[in-house]
């Protein structure tokens, strides 16, 4: 063997013997992550399975409330069957009693139906899914426990992987340093060879920066189409371009999220679609907006386990029906996670009937909006009842004056004056309809009211 390929083969050999270990923390990366990703998988689906457990026990809840409801409605309309029938010449007062109750024995009868047939396509979903409704509690408690040790062995996967990571971040600096001195002794020995393989075993990480370079370029493609300043009339791009891509990436190392900067440009792109920023505002009011509301969707994303974009077009429709300014975005956050904290609602559920109310927006201020829907909602009302429990209760106080004659009793009953109350409702709704539940309670208290 000549010189020369003496001293090729020995480079050669160290190159391998110095990439060997990249090579194999590669595999292990890959293989971590691939756990990783499966791990977090069977989390979210043993979250789902709880989340169906909660959905299916409200629903059998709202069967029984109906079911009971439905058995009092039937006895109070065969009541009045009974004295309708007994009257030689009933009054058309009492005749439009007797048709109110029969249509609210209906009503309820279509909804009791509706109900029972959610409840058994539920339980035949929770069947499949190998969950005995009549052992909830106990399946329940399953779930939880496999749910923990999961989350566990997500951690201890995130540690790895970490760790990981610092090991390459080390023996990336050592090659590096080895490459340069590859470099040298490749000048003085002329073998070429040496350089293609190290720029072979260079090759992995670069490429994967310029696929994360390009992602992130698309994500800021998106970001310059909604938000005015980002490029000039030729296309190019603008000083402001750069400052928001900085801004971008600046804020999503506070908020980690799982594809970092990229998502984080995705909720800022999302949140000037939705128009939680106006256009005509200088370009830093814009971005402190965007930034602000991007920053609260990854944060309620995260305490409310929902879809980072799913929660930042839910956020900007009640921020534009309630007239949220941005920069008090984070304020409408605070009070969804209080509520999801300290009430029996879950969060995804109020930002549902939040949309859902919008038609009441002009008389409830967000925070007051939340509140009553989650009422509705501990007591075991589905978002969509919840809603159109409260919309009637606004709608219905806000017009008082306009009410039936069976309505003006109801306010004679409870010392209620309705134009007053009509008054009230465009002052302080809340207030007002607390004024009429405590009225209403103290009434039923000492049985002065009918049940």
């Amino acid at each position: 063997m000549s010189d020369t390929n003496l001293r090729l083969q020995v480079i050669l050999n160290a190159v391998d013997k110095l990439t060997r270990p990249f090579r194999s923390a590669q595999a292990s990366s890959k293989e971590l992550a691939t756990a990783l990703q499966t791990t977090r998988n069977s989390l979210k689906e043993l979250n789902k399975q709880a989340g169906r457990i909660d959905e299916f026990r409200k629903t059998r809840s709202q069967l029984a409330i109906t079911a009971t409801n439905l058995s009092a409605a039937r006895e109070e309309a065969a009541k009045l069957a009974t004295q309708f029938a007994a009257t030689n010449r009933p009054t058309a007062a009492q005749a439009k009693l007797f048709s109110q109750a029969k249509n609210r024995v209906q009503e309820l009868q279509q909804t009791y139906n509706g109900l029972l047939g959610s409840v058994q396509r539920q339980r035949q979903a929770l069947k499949e899914s190998g969950i005995d409704t009549k052992q909830l509690s106990s399946a329940q408690r399953e779930l939880r426990k496999n749910a923990d040790e999961t989350r566990q062995a997500l951690e201890r996967q995130q540690k790895s992987l970490k760790r990981l990571g610092e090991q390459q971040a080390k023996m990336n600096a050592a090659r590096e340093q080895y490459s340069r001195r590859l470099e040298v002794r490749d000048r003085i020995a002329g073998a070429g060879a040496t350089t293609t393989a190290a720029g072979l075993a260079m090759g992995a990480p670069v490429m994967a920066a310029v696929k994360s370079y390009a992602s992130m370029e698309d994500a800021m493609k998106g970001v310059a189409k909604q938000v005015n300043g980002l490029r000039d009339d030729n296309g190019n791009r603008t000083k402001q371009f750069y400052d928001m891509q900085d801004a971008i990436k600046a804020a999503s190392e506070q908020l980690p999220m799982e594809n970092g900067a990229i998502d984080y440009a995705a909720l800022v792109e999302g949140g000037a679609r939705m128009g939680v920023t106006n256009q005509d505002d200088p370009y830093e009011d814009q971005k402190r907006d965007l930034l602000a509301f991007a920053s609260t969707a990854a944060k309620a994303a995260t305490a409310f386990e929902l879809p980072a974009d799913e929660l930042a077009e839910g956020l900007g429709k009640i921020a534009q029906l309630y007239k949220v300014p941005t920069r008090n975005i984070e304020q409408l956050g605070d009070a969804m996670n209080y509520l999801d904290d300290n009430a029996m609602s879950k969060g995804a559920d109020i930002i549902d009937v939040l949309q859902r109310m919008g038609g009441v927006a002009d008389r409830l201020d967000f925070r007051k909006a939340a509140a009553l829907g989650s009422t509705f909602l501990s007591l075991g009302a589905a978002p969509d009842v919840a809603a159109s429990a409260a919309n009637a209760m606004v709608r219905e106080l806000s017009i008082a004056t306009q009410q039936s004659k069976g309505f003006y009793e109801g306010m004679d009953l409870l010392k209620l004056n309705p134009e007053k109350i009509q008054k009230d409702m465009t002052r302080d709704a809340i207030g007002t309809i607390q004024r009429c539940w405590r009225r209403s309670t103290s009434c039923r208290r000492i049985n002065a009211c009918p049940p």
